[in-house]
């Protein structure tokens, strides 16, 4: 009879609905455990490509930094470091080091600058420019120049003794004649305008 009993027992589904939820649960629960650690491995990777692209922005950042202050001040002075960049300065070699860090990340852009000679850049001449025996020397380092304070320009006198006057905005394309020319306005001159005389 106990042995009918127990045959019975195990032939019957009687607790086969409890095994089945707990395999449901364990799946579940493994998929979710799978679901967040790839949601938490996705926004390292977020972070970290964040992190990179901001780290060559601030790069970036410190070269036009350290550019605006070496056309504005002395080279010396492009070199510094704050709290996203550091700019170093070569000047033998003539090249700008700009680390840029953000987070774990960081990023060097090296940026070779070149002197400029006036003599590229000559806006007029006299009779004839003479090209026959010219030198181009190397010009010194960017230092900081201290000049004379400029005397005050006293333009109604200017106006009073003007032999032409114009008002408003000028363009100028052609040789103008000698004299005080008073302008009251923006001025543009064309190729071939010169004061004749």
């Amino acid at each position: 009879m106990i042995r009918k009993e127990l045959h019975n027992f195990i032939t019957s589904e009687n607790g086969s609905v409890l095994g089945m939820v707990m395999v449901f649960f364990l799946f579940v629960s493994i998929i979710g455990t799978t679901l967040l650690s790839l949601a938490s491995q996705e926004i390292m990777l977020s972070r970290s490509d964040i992190q990179k692209v901001q780290s060559e922005y601030y790069a970036e950042s410190g070269l036009n930094i350290a550019l605006w202050r070496m056309n504005h001040a002395t080279d010396g002075l492009a070199a510094f470091s704050n709290n996203i960049a550091t700019v170093e300065v070569d000047t033998n070699l003539m090249i700008l080091t700009s680390i840029g860090s953000s987070g774990e990340k960081s990023t060097t852009i090296q940026w070779k600058y070149f002197e400029d000679h006036p003599f590229n850049h000559i806006i007029t001449f006299g009779q004839n420019l003479d090209t026959s025996n010219f030198t181009l020397t190397s010009m010194p380092a960017h230092e900081a120049t201290q000049f004379e304070e400029l005397p005050t320009v006293d333009l109604f006198y200017y106006y009073s003794i003007a032999d032409y006057i114009y008002t408003g905005d000028q363009h100028f394309n052609s040789p103008l004649p000698s004299g005080i020319h008073y302008v009251n306005g923006h001025v543009d001159a064309g190729n071939g305008t010169y004061l004749d005389g």
